[in-house]
């Protein structure tokens, strides 16, 4: 089998059974000759497979992301292997399984010191030990083209060994480290203080005892004195949020700290709500009781703020609360995830509905528990119509089965070039609906993609149409970044330049004329034919390629035979 234009392949929890399918599978592999990128998570593989499908990868990949049962064949020395040929190697992630060893992981690290083209390394689940955490540092100590290391370990090791592997300045531009202990923090702090490249790091440290915030001065102060590092991001314990916010206040480095927190009960929000200063506070979810609204019109203050959760109890959110949502709502600029689990009014839904409405940051919508009546419909069409930034809605509606959203939400989807996953709960509550609803977003994608090949290149009216539609979407741009392997600047002017060719070429690339209209006149302006290209634009920004109707066949490629004439003798 022979798949020539395969350029990404993905497979989640994938069952290899012994005798015969990864063969198959191999020889898949064989023939993607601009594979890419490469995902192969398996739930069960034997060593011998791994070992076939191993030998069978292309040189061509570039991203690869594979589980732990890959680094068994030969104690891992056939994937070692593999990874220190393969030349064209950037991105590299590998998922921990249970049968992992220390002599795999081990001949792994060896391996990646002959490695002279990756760029981001991901371990992934890993329960790893000093020895085998001191191998990892020392062979990305060694890997001068590596710039983001991330680990995620699922054990309590402490991060000693890369701390210094950041106090050694390597070529590292990023770190992301999860799971290691807190008092790992004195060790990083000695760390940046030697460190003059490091761009990001990232530390999400756990802890098993209470701890004092004290732990969290010494690192702050050594990051005051780093002039590299840019953005840090942190988990903070429970219950210290106020005092760390003070030190960062104190330190002078709060607009270079992001931290985490997984939830708040509403005592502690006040406390954090109410400090002074805004801070860069990026996740926020608030659970228990409805907080009152002097707390909520503290929100306004986070201007980092970039996903924020409320799952309250069974209390129904009245109007003070609901504005006070509704103005941050209005006013934030970067918020991309919010979720709504409360119970509502219609009034408080029409409230928060406007505050929504005017939003033009968030990509990711989930909404629960709120009650629609008939002008709340409106506004949900309205949003959906007009929002050319999101890109997720999860809608559970109270009393879900006798909604009036669950026969319109699909009709208003219709009118939505850019929503690529739909949701209404509960599962499978509705099943011609989620047909409904999947029929959309497919609809969706494909236009999207079409949209990236026309700015990658492809003409004619299908693409041109396609990138009309959803020319003013961020996801274009992101998407470009991933299809071409550029930068968001680049992607950015990229698009601009393609939407200034569509007004210019409009009429060529809808089909009405075959060559550009676009000409000098003597007076060295643009026109185009008899038009001023001012007042083209004037018209180009009400007209649409889809407001165009195709134009019909054209009569010569009409087969008409000849008439045959017949003369008298």
């Amino acid at each position: 089998m022979r798949m020539p234009f395969l350029r990404s392949l993905s497979f989640v929890r994938l069952l290899i059974n012994p005798g015969g399918s990864a063969e198959h599978l191999a020889t898949a592999f064989k023939g993607t000759s601009v594979l890419t990128s490469l995902k192969l998570n398996c739930s069960s593989v034997d060593p011998s497979d791994a070992k076939h499908l191993l030998q069978s990868l292309g040189s061509s990949i570039a991203e690869l992301c594979v589980s732990g049962h890959f680094l068994q064949p030969g104690g891992g020395v056939v994937f070692a292997n593999y990874v220190a040929q393969n030349v064209t190697l950037k991105k590299l992630r590998v998922e921990g399984c249970v049968s992992s060893e220390t002599t795999d992981l081990d001949n792994f690290f060896k391996g990646l010191q002959s490695n002279n083209s990756l760029e981001e390394l991901c371990l992934n689940g890993f329960s790893l030990a000093k020895p085998e955490m001191e191998s990892l540092a020392e062979s990305v100590a060694m890997l001068r083209s590596l710039k983001l290391l991330e680990v995620w370990d699922k054990g309590d090791v402490g991060g000693a060994p890369l701390a210094e592997l950041v106090g050694r300045n390597t070529g590292l531009r990023e770190l992301r480290f999860s799971a290691g202990l807190v008092r790992s923090y004195d060790a990083f702090a000695d760390a940046i203080r030697k460190n003059t490249r490091l761009e990001k790091l990232s530390l999400n440290l756990v802890q098993h005892e209470n701890v004092d915030v004290c732990v969290y001065r010494r690192f702050l102060e050594a990051l005051s004195c780093n002039k590299s590092l840019q953005r840090v991001t942190l988990n903070i314990c429970d219950g210290l949020q106020t005092a760390f916010c003070h030190i960062l206040r104190e330190m002078g480095t709060e607009a270079r700290v992001d931290f985490d927190t997984c939830k708040y009960e509403v005592p502690d929000l006040a406390g954090v709500l109410s400090y002074p200063e805004p801070f860069n506070l990026r996740y926020l979810c608030i659970w228990s009781e409805v907080p009152t609204p002097s707390a909520l019109q503290q929100l306004v203050n986070f201007h980092q703020l970039r996903s924020l959760s409320m799952y309250l109890g069974d209390d129904l959110v009245g109007g003070d609360a609901a504005t006070c949502i509704a103005l941050f709502l209005a006013s934030t600029k970067t918020l991309r995830e919010a979720r709504f689990v409360f119970t509502t009014t219609e009034e408080s839904t029409h409230t928060l509905l406007k505050g929504i409405s005017c939003n033009r940051s968030i990509s990711e919508l989930g909404i629960g528990r709120w009650s629609f009546g008939a002008a709340e419909m409106d506004l949900v069409h309205q949003i959906i119509k007009a929002n050319t930034v999101l890109r997720s809605l999860n809608i559970c509606p109270r009393d879900c089965k006798k909604s009036p959203l669950l026969e319109l939400l699909p009709k208003y989807l219709l009118d939505n070039d850019h929503l690529l996953r739909v949701h209404m709960g509960p599962v499978l509550a509705n099943y011609p609906v989620t047909q409904q609803l999947q029929e959309v977003t497919r609809r969706n994608l494909s236009r999207l993609y079409r949209a990236v090949l026309f700015v990658t290149g492809s003409r004619g009216r299908r693409y041109a149409d396609a990138f009309d539609r959803v020319c003013a979407s961020p996801t274009l741009i992101k998407e470009v970044m991933k299809y071409a392997s550029e930068s968001e600047e680049v992607a950015t002017q990229r698009v601009r330049s393609h939407k200034i060719y569509l007004d210019q070429h409009f009429w060529v690339e809808v089909g009405v004329v075959r060559g550009a209209m676009m000409c000098e006149n003597s007076d060295g302006g643009v026109q185009l034919d008899q038009i001023g290209l001012d007042n083209w634009l004037c018209i180009r920004q009400f007209l649409k390629v889809a407001d165009i109707r195709e134009p019909p066949a054209q009569a010569a490629a009409t087969y008409r035979p000849r008439k045959r004439r017949y003369h008298s003798r």
